[in-house]
């Protein structure tokens, strides 16, 4: 009898001690995929921007009349790489092309309100050599020009830019480096242009160009997703949403704060008139809060609905800056913003 039991009693501290290794692993398991989703989440960015191009690898077995318009052969070093297998299967040559910022030559891509266009300067001339739409989804990009679409998965390291194409004609890789236009913003003559660079003005270029700046496109539209309206803590901003932008309606501010000091924002006096072909549930304006100027992290946000007129909300930057973005289907909704720093 006792034989009996003290078999019984080894073979339940067996079964406990398999128990508790199984449960073991399985936390660390799912805290490692919860850490792994955590990052890949916040490592997500943007590709709206203007990109220099600065290397292509181009197929050379492509025939003359399939290139024309994909392909660019101004100048540019090349270098032919190896012919190679993959998997079994034998991989089409291609040749790369570097092209650098001293070139005569310059290309570039722009992703912008879901507008995609690509330009060559030239002697100071510019030609929009393809011009068209682009959806992102994940990390992969696709490209609509004249009914016909290609895709690519898009990684963006820093100011870098890397286009992987799974069905282009002609390019099997494409890489290019954050910049700007040159001579885009200056004056001809154009009083449109005229009215833009008093804007420009009004957004700080006359002055030092503040640390969170430093990656903005200043170029682009003052309030954009690409070049935010610069603001000031403890002053009342009266701000209203643009009505010459597709999709939505945008507007976007930012400012320098101090790390980790709680700041309070204040929405006030919202006034919307929404249009009858916009349905109901689109009758609200989002209010999106970040601390950095390319990311997917959101330190808070907020809905206010037609029937809200304020709101308040309160964050902990770890940044020095703060970038408040306003977004609504309805055009020209006008509100006041203050930022103001509690004690």
């Amino acid at each position: 009898m006792g034989t009996l039991t003290n078999k019984f009693i080894i073979e339940m501290r067996n079964i406990l001690q398999i128990t508790s290794f199984a449960i073991i692993c399985t936390f660390l398991v799912a805290s490692v995929q919860s850490c792994s989703s955590s990052k890949k989440s916040d490592d997500t960015v943007y590709i709206e921007g203007i990109w220099r191009i600065s290397e292509e690898e181009i197929y050379t077995d492509v025939s003359s009349d399939t290139s024309s318009g994909l392909k660019d052969t101004d100048s540019g070093n090349d270098e032919t790489d190896n012919e190679g297998e993959d998997n079994g299967s034998v991989e089409r040559p291609y040749k790369t092309e570097k092209y650098h910022s001293s070139d005569q030559v310059q290309r570039y891509l722009i992703f912008e309100n879901l507008k995609y266009s690509k330009i060559k300067i030239e002697d100071s001339e510019k030609e929009t050599v393809e011009e068209g739409s682009y959806s992102v989804s994940g990390n992969i990009v696709t490209i609509s020009i004249n009914g016909k679409q290609t895709t690519a998965e898009y990684l963006i390291n820093t100011t870098t830019l890397t286009l992987m194409y799974d069905d282009h004609p002609t390019l099997k890789k494409r890489v290019a480096q954050w910049d700007a236009i040159p001579g885009d913003g200056e004056n001809d003559g154009n009083d449109d242009k005229d009215e833009e660079n008093e804007d420009k003005d009004d957004n700080g270029d006359d002055e030092d160009i503040p640390t969170c700046a430093a990656r903005h496109q200043r170029d682009a539209r003052v309030g954009s997703k690409l070049n935010p309206k610069l603001i000031e803590s403890d002053v009342i901003v009266e701000g209203a949403l643009p009505d010459d932008t597709e999709n939505g309606f945008l507007y976007r501010y930012y400012l320098q704060v101090k790390p980790y000091a709680k700041y309070n924002i204040s929405i006030s006096e919202i006034s919307a008139d929404y249009d009858e072909d916009i349905h109901e549930k689109y009758h609200y304006m989002d209010v999106i809060i970040k601390e950095e100027f390319v990311t997917d992290y959101i330190l808070k946000e907020s809905r206010f609905h037609y029937n809200q007129t304020s709101g308040q909300m309160t964050v902990t930057p770890a940044t020095e800056c703060l970038y408040i973005e306003f977004f609504s289907f309805q055009e020209s909704i006008q509100f006041k913003l203050e930022i103001t720093e509690q004690e």
